[in-house]
């Protein structure tokens, strides 16, 4: 993560983004909301920030998405395996010749 554009925000945006963890989720992602939003305040009235502006609009607008993607990911893996653990097990006649 070295090779950043814009260092003082998306290393946080990066770990949220790739998040995969529920319970980290909310964390990772209040802590990239926070250093976006400083970082839109800070450049805001500078009008030669607009691409830096553009991304933090974007890395902000993704957030919530990648959170949905996340929290529905993991109900569906925990959907999947509460049906697979109460499928009753096939059991096949053994071939004894």
């Amino acid at each position: 993560m070295t090779d950043l554009e814009y260092p003082q925000w998306q290393a946080l945006y990066l770990q949220a983004a790739q998040e995969c963890d529920p319970e980290q989720l909310d964390h990772r992602i209040d802590a990239a909301k926070g250093a976006i939003l400083l970082r839109l305040r800070t450049i805001e009235k500078n009008a030669h920030e607009y691409a830096e502006r553009q991304a933090l609009q974007d890395a902000l607008d993704g957030l919530p998405v990648r959170k949905n993607n996340v929290l529905e990911f993991s109900s569906y893996r925990r959907l999947s395996a509460d049906s697979t653990a109460s499928r009753p097990q096939r059991r096949f006649p053994s071939n004894s010749l």
